[in-house]
């Protein structure tokens, strides 16, 4: 087996934990289910999830308050070909949460840390993300730390993101935009 075909085998098992690829010779079936490959596959995904943690800290603190942000990143890296370089998987790991979630907030807030990136990276773009929360409010939970309640600023609003806006962005309740 040469190098290339070797090092996409590894990278499937690591992808597919206990599958073995079609070529898999004897060393890939003893390698299949051990130690080494599940620590690994272990660090690897360690290594994303600091990586998106300090990357995108919005999104990252959200699903951290709802326990979900290493099972989130684990599924992000099995199912995605994750990019090395960190401002390309972050833009991956929103995209990978904006089709896969279900969460309404989850989606708000992926969407409005995604395109604030792009925008503070000098894109000339105009964007909406539509809200069911107040986004001020869930912001300053986030940013503060505080704990994660939001049921009091249930509403429908959208922000309305640009780069020549001062702040770059502008939250408008839904009844104002009739």
């Amino acid at each position: 087996m040469d190098t290339k075909t070797y090092q996409e085998n590894i990278l499937f098992m690591l992808k597919h934990p206990g599958v073995l690829p079609d070529e898999a010779d004897v060393y890939l079936k003893e390698l299949k289910d051990s130690v080494e490959l599940e620590v690994t596959r272990d660090i690897s995904i360690w290594w994303r999830t600091v990586q998106i943690e300090k990357y995108c800290v919005l999104t990252s603190n959200y699903l951290k308050k709802k326990q979900c942000f290493d099972e989130e990143v684990r599924q992000f890296y099995l199912q995605t070909n994750v990019s090395p370089y960190i401002e390309v998987m972050a833009m991956q790991f929103y995209d990978y949460l904006l089709i896969t979630t279900t969460d309404n907030l989850l989606h708000s807030l992926a969407a409005f840390e995604k395109y604030l990136i792009k925008i503070k990276r000098g894109e000339v773009i105009e964007y909406e993300v539509q809200w069911q929360y107040e986004p001020y409010a869930i912001l300053d939970m986030l940013l503060q730390n505080k704990d994660l309640k939001p049921e009091p600023f249930t509403g429908n609003y959208t922000t309305f993101m640009a780069s020549y806006l001062e702040d770059h962005f502008e939250v408008i309740p839904q009844d104002e935009l009739l």
